[in-house]
Order: C-alpha cells, then structure tokens, then sequence
C-alpha cells in the first residue's frame, strides 16, 4: 500500500485569519484534491502503457480520509508500491484459482501472449484447465506455460494448435519507477492550490455575512 498525508502549517500571520474550522475544511479538501490528483494520473498511466486494467483498478483503489487534523490518502491496489520502490517478487504459495494447487513460479507473459494483448490474467482468460500445459523451450530448456488445443487435422505436421501463455520464473525483480506517482512538485502545487482556495473561499463566506 502506499499512503500519503497532508498536515498544513500555518505561518504566525496567516495564524490568525484561519479557525480551526477552517484548518480542518483546509486539510479535508487538500487530501481530496490529492487523492483526485492521483487518481487522473493513474487514469492517464493506464492509456500511456496499455496496461488499463490494472491502473484504472489503482485508480479506483485511491481515497482519501481524514484522521484527527491529517488528511491521509491511500493507494491499496496491489503492486503498486512495488513498481514505485521496486524489488523482487517471488511465488507466494498460495492456492491458483486456475490449477486449484499451490503456486511455485510466477507466470510472466511474452509480448505475444494473448493475456498481454488483452491485458488480462489467466483466471480471467476463461481457459479450460485440461488445455494448459507446462512446456519446455526447445532452446533454452525454460518451462513456459501454454494452451494446448487439439486440432481436427494436421497443420504443418501438429495435430496440437500451443499458444504461449508465458514463462514461468521463480522470481521477478523490479527497478524502482518514481513515475507510478505525480511528482513532488505537482503534489505540493496540488495540495497548496487547494487549500489557499478553501481558505480564500471561507473568508469570503465570513465577509459576506457581515455585509
């Protein structure tokens, strides 16, 4: 998870124009501006790389939350902490919703698999699980998972029709990507812009009833 927060120190001048209503109004709206903020660039992120899928559900996963006097905003999406920081992602163990068995290797798609194409996983792929096969590459003695399909005639001398799904490696490391986030200044300009224009709004307001 990756968890930001807002806390707004005020200067002994401004001190004295801002309530501790308007402080709180001031750090509930910056966060809210912060978690928007994130949200269009993970929406933007998803378009520039092709991967839709899983940075729109970043997107969706981003919200913002108040806790005393900070604002916090939160980013649950899994992996996404990992492609900013970066490190090494090993197979967790944990039971595959496909093979119904433990898993003991990470499946890494090639740019020609269909998951990549359609940017899906192989649980939402839909294949029959008698069709998927642990192979073997000819050249590099890697095992690779693939969809076997049998054919009603020969083809080139293959009674089977095997598409590549992806390799299967015991670990994957990442370099850190500093780009999974806006940068420092666009989230300090964010959160600046909106919490001068809460204030100037809230002082108006006050202004306004004394007329």
């Amino acid at each position: 998870m990756i968890s930001l927060q807002v806390n707004l120190d005020m200067s002994v001048a401004l001190a004295r124009m801002v309530t501790p209503e308007d402080l709180q109004a001031m750090t509930r709206h910056a966060g809210d501006d912060l978690r928007d903020l994130l949200k269009n660039h993970f929406i933007d992120r998803s378009q520039q790389t092709g991967s839709r899928n899983y940075w729109a559900g970043a997107a969706e996963a981003t919200e913002s939350h108040m806790e005393g006097r900070t604002a916090r905003v939160t980013v649950s999406h899994t992996g996404v902490r990992l492609h900013l920081l970066g490190g090494t992602v090993r197979a967790t163990g944990r039971i595959s919703p496909v093979t119904g068995r433990p898993t003991k290797s990470l499946l890494v798609p090639g740019p020609d698999s269909p998951l990549r194409k359609r940017r899906i996983t192989l649980a939402e792929a839909g294949i029959p699980q008698e069709e998927i096969m642990v192979l073997y590459s000819v050249k590099s003695r890697m095992p690779y998972l693939a969809r076997v399909q049998e054919r009603k005639r020969m083809y080139k001398g293959w009674k089977q029709k095997i598409t590549p799904l992806g390799l299967l490696l015991k670990s994957v490391t990442h370099d850190p990507d500093r780009t999974v986030l806006p940068s420092d200044a666009e989230l300090t300009d964010a959160v600046k812009t909106s919490a001068v224009d809460t204030l100037a709004t809230s002082i108006s307001n006050r202004l306004n009833k004394h007329e």
